[in-house]
């Protein structure tokens, strides 16, 4: 097995967790993937706040934010790491902060990186983590071709007449839709967001994304329209 670093990883957006969940994805980590010829598993928590850090180690290291208030945590990783002999090994590295939530798998020489990989995906879904993964797959989709949305709506928008189609307000959606980004930059700026807090002691709400909301409002919008417009070009010039 050749002895290159492989690696596979995932952001979602942030969410605050509560203690107990946080205490529970640790705690299974002893039970994971058991039928691994392991020589050696270890489980390393980091907690990061007001600039300084606590580190522990094992099933029970979870407990590394007791020393500081859940209020002022702003990082919060674990890191499981699966040895297959002294030169082998696969490493999975997890971490919440108040702007994104990040999940990589780093393997070196073991070819566990998929099953382990998928394996900790399974498990963090499961407790809520990593879900709507389309409306955030869309925005990312929207970030890479906002200039296209821009200019396919502004071309709508400044020639809307095609084959009898009006095209006027599919174009206006594109364009808002490609806007949208740059909108929110600029709302961020002004309005600028309190982070989100990372550790709590119950499980909130789920946090509201305005991005995507508007995302998703001028797609099927665009899309209401688009249709409309076909629907009066082959049935409704009859009579």
């Amino acid at each position: 097995m050749s002895n290159k670093r492989m690696q596979r990883w995932r952001t979602a957006p942030p969410k605050t967790i509560s203690v107990k969940k946080f205490q529970t994805i640790i705690e299974s980590l002893d039970d994971f993937m058991t039928g691994l010829r392991t020589v050696e598993r270890s489980i390393e928590t980091k907690i990061i706040a007001n600039g300084e850090q606590n580190i522990q180690v094992g099933v029970d290291s979870w407990k590394a934010y007791q020393p500081f208030a859940l209020d002022k945590i702003e990082h919060a990783q674990f890191e499981l790491t699966l040895k297959k002999d002294a030169r082998d090994s696969c490493q999975l590295h997890v971490e919440f902060r108040q702007n994104h939530i990040f999940f990589s798998v780093s393997d070196i020489g073991t070819g566990w990186i998929d099953a382990s990989f998928e394996e900790m995906e399974r498990i963090l879904k499961s407790e809520g983590l990593f879900t709507g993964e389309i409306s955030y797959k869309l925005t990312s989709t929207i970030l890479r071709l906002q200039n296209f949305f821009l200019v396919l709506g502004a071309a709508f928008m400044l020639s809307p007449e095609i084959k009898e189609m009006n095209f006027f307000y599919v174009g206006l959606l594109l364009a808002v839709t490609g806007a949208v980004p740059t909108l929110s930059d600029i709302y961020r700026i002004f309005f600028p967001q309190k982070p989100i807090q990372v550790l709590e002691e119950k499980s909130t709400l789920p946090i509201v994304n305005i991005e995507k909301i508007a995302t998703w409002v001028g797609l099927i919008s665009g899309l209401v329209a688009l249709g409309k417009e076909f629907f009066m070009l082959f049935f409704g010039s009859g009579g």
